[in-house]
């Protein structure tokens, strides 16, 4: 936990000194909409309480919170925070769920909505808990330093600037993790005719050995090609045709035919994946994409928000994506070579010198790197102009290779020679 909080924090930092190195207090962005739809509720500013943790039973699993345990401690630092902090619900999920905002600032000559917006995001991607609990982290760390040194920097910081933080931008795709079987996947739950026969979500996956968990089956099949490792008959391999082995299995994830048509899986509840959803390289034709940019409410609501805070000039966005540990080159373009696929040549060098910040305060070194066809994080960079770094939070450590520990036979020589 100490290390996450670490990560976190060293995170907001560099983004801080980000915004501190940029030329302009705001970047050129498209004109926001005139109408962005009826006013939201709004918790009123309250006196200050003591912040202690949130514990309601059955809401915690595994250190993340559902999403009835997510909006209680956000409520609860609004308590905590007094004036200083106000939380807001800009939409409703498909499901009926709020999607929070949680914008913090400190008295200042400059009312909050003019001053820099820094814009932190979790929970785009319905995998990643991960995300949502470290930006809640944050706004916990900031509202305690907020209580615990009144004038110091972080009360400084935000006299001069505003905070938003969006804990759970998806949070009916997050609230699967909590179900009481676990399916680890990207697909938010509204209903979708994956397979078009006319009904949606009738053929998902069954927790068929009632583990309370849906993981990978394998499947006797003479086209499969995977085969049983001999040295360890509970592994599955691809099987090698250059050895002539052949494969017999299919994997799959677990279930049956629900519906009889002859396909197993074929149609899971949900079907699109939020942080393919938006418009910077959007893949039309694509299910999991969307019918169309935008198609998702939560998704839309969103754009309204920030097309009505013109002031945010920077961002991190806590999900599957990374931009700030292993940054782009800055030389791919789009399908009509036009647009760059994820950074601007110009904005290469900067962000490198924010990674190299970033990397030395958290250690962190391996990186999955970034797919930005439909993400969250490349649309507000490309579209909108906004300085936007993405961060997985972790990576497996990079193993090093060890040296031999015999030297070279005079034989290896003799080849050599």
């Amino acid at each position: 936990m100490r290390q996450r909080l670490l990560r976190l924090m060293a995170g907001f930092s560099v983004l801080c000194l980000g915004c501190t190195q940029s030329q302009s207090a705001v970047r050129p962005r498209a004109d926001a909409q005139a109408d962005v739809g009826a006013a939201r509720p709004t918790t009123p500013a309250r006196e200050p309480v003591a912040l202690r943790p949130v514990r309601p039973p059955g809401g915690i699993s595994a250190g993340y919170h559902n999403y009835d345990a997510m909006s209680a401690a956000l409520h609860e630092l609004v308590d905590a925070a007094g004036g200083r902090a106000k939380l807001t619900s800009i939409a409703k999920s498909h499901h009926g769920r709020d999607i929070w905002v949680l914008e913090l600032a400190t008295a200042g000559d400059v009312p909050a909505e003019k001053r820099q917006g820094i814009l932190i995001v979790g929970g785009v991607d319905a995998d990643h808990p991960a995300g949502s609990e470290t930006a809640l982290n944050l706004a916990r760390a900031l509202v305690k330093a907020l209580a615990e040194h009144p004038d110091g920097d972080a009360a400084k910081m935000l006299a001069e600037r505003v905070l938003y933080i969006v804990p759970r931008l998806n949070p009916d795709g997050v609230e699967q993790f909590f179900n009481a079987i676990r399916h680890a996947g990207r697909l938010a739950s509204r209903p979708i005719d994956a397979d078009r026969d006319g009904a949606a979500d009738e053929d998902g996956p069954n927790d068929l050995n009632g583990d309370g968990q849906i993981s990978v089956m394998r499947v006797r099949d003479g086209d499969g090609k995977w085969m049983i490792d001999p040295d360890e008959p509970r592994l599955m391999r691809k099987a090698d045709p250059t050895k002539n082995e052949r494969g017999v299995f299919k994997l799959m994830l677990e279930g049956i035919d629900d519906d009889d048509d002859g396909e197993i899986n074929e149609d899971p509840p949900g079907g699109v994946d939020h942080d393919r959803n938006w418009p910077h390289l959007f893949e039309s034709g694509t299910l999991e994409a969307g019918i169309h940019q935008l198609s998702e409410p939560e998704n839309r609501a969103f754009v309204d928000f920030i097309d009505a805070h013109l002031n945010i000039t920077a961002a991190m966005v806590y999900g599957r994506h990374d931009n700030i540990v292993k940054v782009p080159k800055g030389k791919d373009r789009g399908p009509a070579g036009q647009a760059y696929k994820d950074l601007h040549p110009d904005d290469v060098k900067f962000y490198e010198f924010i990674s190299k910040k970033y990397k030395e305060i958290t250690g962190l070194e391996g990186s999955g790197g970034s797919k930005p066809a439909g993400a969250f994080y490349s649309w507000l960079y490309a579209q909108r102009g906004v300085t936007t770094f993405a961060t997985s939070l972790w990576w497996p450590a990079v193993q090093e290779k060890k040296k031999p520990t015999t030297q070279p036979s005079e034989k290896d020589a003799e080849k050599k020679d």
